[in-house]
């Protein structure tokens, strides 16, 4: 037990030359660790995530067959098919993480607009 009580007897000043860390840090440690019994951080709780796995690989799967649907198609889609509503920004999100990007027909934005020569009168 004789080098338990030594460890416990160094100053924090001492430790700090040691570790390299501020004499602040360690304080902080030392506090921690008498509040929480364990030197770490705690977890943090944040928003739980909208889509679950099984959403992810909808959307994937969806994604992948046809790979000119829009984000807001599949969003709609999505709540279709499992109730699950999200934004069109969430599904691009999602899509991006998987590493999948967005695929626009070319020839459809041409197609759907009419020009004002084309336009009867």
């Amino acid at each position: 037990g004789g080098k338990k009580k030594e460890r416990e007897r160094r100053s924090q000043r001492k430790i700090s030359e040691k570790t390299g860390v501020s004499k602040t840090g360690i304080q902080k440690i030392i506090k921690r660790y008498k509040e929480n019994g364990t030197p770490n951080n705690r977890a943090r709780s944040g928003r739980p995530p909208k889509l679950s796995p099984s959403d992810k690989m909808y959307l994937q799967l969806s994604s992948l067959v046809d790979r000119t649907r829009s984000c807001s198609t599949l969003a709609s889609d999505l709540k279709i098919c499992t109730g699950v509503s999200v934004h069109p920004a969430t599904v691009r999100k999602q899509l991006k993480a998987m590493g999948l990007k967005g695929c626009v027909r070319k020839s459809s934005a041409k197609k759907d607009t009419v020009t004002k020569e084309e336009t009867v009168h």
